[in-house]
């Protein structure tokens, strides 16, 4: 594998936007849910751009949904959790607060 040097180049953070300049939609019922099914079922492309490192937290169930229930395959991708683990003995793999 051969990672782009510019992710390797420490930059300042991305100032977050407010929130009331951020787009979010709540997925809290059946119907909501079922939208955004057909909406992910619809895409021919998600995420694929390989010069963008992916980077997910614990995301061993989250590839297997992604691609099983809507044919998604996440590439140059990074898991902090398989990162943070110890060969012997360590039990917990939160991120320390």
């Amino acid at each position: 594998m051969r990672v782009p040097e510019d992710q390797l180049i420490s930059r300042e953070p991305l100032p977050y936007k407010p929130l009331d300049e951020t787009t979010l939609t709540l997925v809290n019922d059946v119907e909501k849910l079922r939208s955004l099914k057909d909406t992910l079922n619809a895409c021919q492309s998600f995420a694929v751009d390989l010069e963008i490192l992916k980077v997910f937290h614990g995301a061993d169930k989250d590839i297997v949904w992604l691609q099983r229930d809507f044919g998604i395959y996440v590439v140059n991708m990074f898991d902090s959790t398989r990162n943070s683990r110890r060969p012997i003995g360590v039990l917990d793999h939160s991120p320390k607060k």
